[in-house]
């Protein structure tokens, strides 16, 4: 007796999960995105380049900012989803919740500032 069966559409297998040194390489220079209203100035990476400062101008009122970014990996249940679409990238950049931000109307005012926040101190130098 012969038996017919409609072929399935298995799923394809999972991409793996790359490790946190392969993603730290991977979002190197990811997602700086200026616009409208800002224009990125510079961005400084920490010694192991998971954090960054970006240096920010302020287009409407030419005036300074910075802001830190922390790298997240996805963890491996997101990564089941994340990792399937194409073009995925293994984690993002998210600001560090800061709502206190300072504002120069020069870099390198800013820069002097920059060079005394604690984190810049334990990550950056």
């Amino acid at each position: 007796m012969c038996f017919l069966h409609k072929k399935t559409n298995r799923p394809s297998s999972p991409v793996p999960m790359p490790t946190w040194e392969e993603t730290v390489e991977i979002m190197y220079d990811r997602d700086i995105q200026s616009s409208y209203t800002r224009e990125i100035i510079r961005v400084i990476y920490s010694a192991d380049r998971a954090m960054r400062y970006l240096v920010i101008r302020n287009n409407d009122s030419a005036l300074f900012y910075y802001e830190l970014e922390r790298l997240y990996q996805y963890d491996a249940f997101e990564w089941q989803y994340f990792g399937k679409q194409e073009n995925a990238l293994p984690g993002y950049w998210a600001p560090d919740n800061c709502p206190i931000r300072s504002i120069f109307d020069s870099v390198d005012l800013l820069m002097n500032e920059l060079t005394k926040e604690p984190d810049y101190i334990a990550y950056f130098a």
